[in-house]
């Protein structure tokens, strides 16, 4: 048989001491009103992202006492990324409205939902667990289970998940009630509290040791390829500066400084294009590396604000290096698609026939050629050889082991010492000039038929020549611009200097030395 025991103010208890209803008449029913029941507005914390962390650092300390008390739930906040822009220094902010999970306690088929007290003035005060609506405290702060209406200044509310019943339990009969003493309290009884980490928007800017400020992705973009042409189309990482050099971002950072990056930034066709294939790409990678998983995660598109690509300040740098790294890229799939390009000519050009017999002489054959590859080899002590292939405009394979580079001086004016170093290398147009066929052979590489030679020379092409000397020519021009610019410099320096002298002598009264020193200055005279 069951025991149940009922005690003086009519509540039931089973064999265990712990709740199991309640008897009253309908006129003490009528002492207090059932809590009404009201839609609870989390309190919406406004936290820069740069202090998310230290939130988040706060909230495991707290999930450490949770789980220690053997409470499930944990301290959990929600973020939604706002954009504030501040029209007084036309700077962009990042920051977030957060909300705090309370985590809900449990004990037995009870459920805390709330903990309400009263305040001076006598009012409510409530704090919530969970995220559903809960019930709110009336300000008699009548308690269920006793039926009394005391002065007391705390109680709960709880319910069973099984039947949905609700009770307010005053904080005195709460161990009555439960027939235990319940853990981990404290969640409701110390509201949380994040105002540390709040910061009202019109202060974003004001934050000491903190950058808030973020730029629009397009901006670091379209600012690094135009600092990229203006060093003359030069990427300097900070890996590779030196003490005398600025790299590429931190040049970026400064113009981002100086309000270049404050507004949006009109972007040419050209980089419209470079823009959308940029993203393209990164979008497109795989993760491979640190460095890949990265600048994904810095570029990563927000929905929560118009899905736009904002970085801030520190980052900078990681996403002006895209530029470089996605040229790179470019570059290397430009490269690839060439050498396919000329595989598949190749093969289609190649025949099954030799150029000449062995011991021909091709001095005088005017052959012309494409060089396929230009291999270095393996040092035995005499030097690395110089494996080259090339392709007649015939489709015969050529092959030379050269010891001593295939370079030559190429003259590009009329004096001798006038001219260039010709280096050719893969896809290179040449004359062999001279060389002579050493053998014939089938690879047993690739099956190609090879034309051995030795002590070849090869030479430019009449156009490739044509090209040397233009450029030649304006690289001298080049030279020749530098040193009238510097000579320039050097005689307005002189003449500044000697300006200088000249009014010294001048305020000493020597009118003579004055003169003097004008006209060495205009001489470009060491004498000043």
């Amino acid at each position: 048989m069951i025991m149940a025991m009922i005690d003086q103010v009519g509540n039931i208890h089973d064999h265990q001491g712990r709740f199991d209803g309640h008897l009253r008449s309908d006129a003490e029913s009528t002492l207090a009103d059932e809590p009404s029941a009201a839609t609870y507005e989390p309190i919406v914390y406004r936290i820069p992202t740069s202090r998310l962390a230290a939130l988040q650092a706060k909230l495991d300390k707290l999930n450490r006492r949770l789980a220690k008390a053997g409470i499930e739930e944990r301290f959990a906040y929600n973020a939604r990324p706002r954009i504030v822009h501040d029209e007084r220094t036309g700077a962009s902010h990042e920051t977030n409205d957060v909300t705090i999970n309370t985590p809900r306690i449990s004990l037995g088929d009870w459920q805390f939902d709330s903990m309400h007290e009263k305040a001076a003035n006598g009012k409510v005060i409530s704090h919530f667990a969970g995220d559903t609506d809960p019930h709110v405290a009336d300000e008699t702060m009548r308690c269920d289970y006793c039926g009394h209406n005391r002065a007391r200044t705390k109680v709960y509310i709880v319910t069973s998940p099984s039947t949905g019943e609700t009770k307010q339990i005053g904080s005195n009969c709460l161990e009555l009630f439960l027939g235990v003493k319940p853990k981990g309290l404290w969640v409701l009884d110390e509201s949380f509290d994040a105002s540390e980490f709040d910061v009202d928007d019109d202060d974003l800017g004001a934050l000491y040791g903190q950058d808030t400020r973020i730029t629009p992705g397009d901006n670091v973009m379209l600012l690094t390829m135009r600092q990229i042409e203006q060093d003359g189309g030069v990427f300097l990482s900070r890996g590779r500066a030196t003490i005398y050099d600025t790299p590429t971002a931190d040049k970026v950072l400064d113009l981002i400084e100086h309000g270049a990056g404050g507004g949006h930034l009109e972007a040419s066709a050209a980089e419209a294009d470079e823009l959308r294939r940029l993203y393209a790409w990164v979008d497109g990678l795989e993760g491979e590396s640190e460095y890949e998983r990265n600048l994904q995660t810095v570029l990563a598109q927000t929905e929560e604000v118009c899905g736009e690509r904002w970085v801030s300040r520190k980052h900078v740098p990681l996403v002006a290096s895209a530029v470089s790294s996605f040229r790179h890229h470019e570059q290397r799939e430009r490269e690839r698609a060439a050498r396919e390009e000329l595989k598949a000519r190749e093969a289609a050009m190649k025949k099954q026939e030799f150029l000449a017999p062995a011991g021909t002489k091709l001095k005088g054959m005017d052959v012309t050629a494409t060089i396929l590859s230009a291999r270095l080899g393996r040092d035995y002590g005499y030097g690395a050889p110089l494996h080259v292939k090339m392709i007649d405009d015939d489709g015969h394979v050529l092959y030379w082991r050269s010891s001593s580079g295939i370079g030559d001086w190429i003259q590009t004016g009329e004096d001798e010492t006038e001219g260039v170093h010709w280096s050719p290398d893969a896809g290179s147009r040449v004359v062999i000039a001279s060389g002579t066929v050493k053998e014939n052979r089938v690879s047993d590489y690739d099956g190609d038929w090879e034309t051995v030679l030795t002590r070849a020379k090869l030479q430019p092409t009449p156009e490739a020549r044509e090209q040397l000397a233009r450029d030649a020519r304006e690289e001298a021009a080049r030279r020749e611009t530098a040193r009238k610019e510097r000579e320039e410099e050097y005689r307005q320096e002189r003449r500044q200097r000697a300006e200088e002298l000249a009014q010294h002598f001048e305020a000493a009264g020597d009118t003579a030395g004055a003169e003097q020193a004008r006209a060495e200055g205009e001489k470009g005279s060491y004498y000043v």
